[in-house]
């Protein structure tokens, strides 16, 4: 099951900036528009294989960092406050 949206932006404001600025053309966050992997490899000046290794890495990161975020609110909201 993936992230919610807003995990999932949260995790991207943590990544590298190159990194995330690949998702989120890819993923079209910035104009609506998905990029394809042939754009993004002249964009970034990198081989299509390239592309398609980093976007598959940074994927695995960003989703497991947001399903991170995701948990860590959960387990917030669940545990009954403290008091000190």
């Amino acid at each position: 099951m993936l992230p919610r949206h807003e995990y999932v932006v949260k995790a991207l404001a943590e990544m590298n900036q190159k990194d995330a600025l690949m998702l989120r053309k890819r993923w079209g966050m910035e104009n609506g528009k998905p990029m394809q992997i042939s754009s993004l490899a002249k964009y970034f000046s990198l081989t299509h294989e390239k592309v398609t290794e980093e976007l598959r890495r940074v994927e695995h990161q960003v989703f497991r960092r947001a399903r991170e975020l995701e948990d860590i609110q959960k387990y917030a909201a669940e545990s009954p406050p403290t008091n000190r």
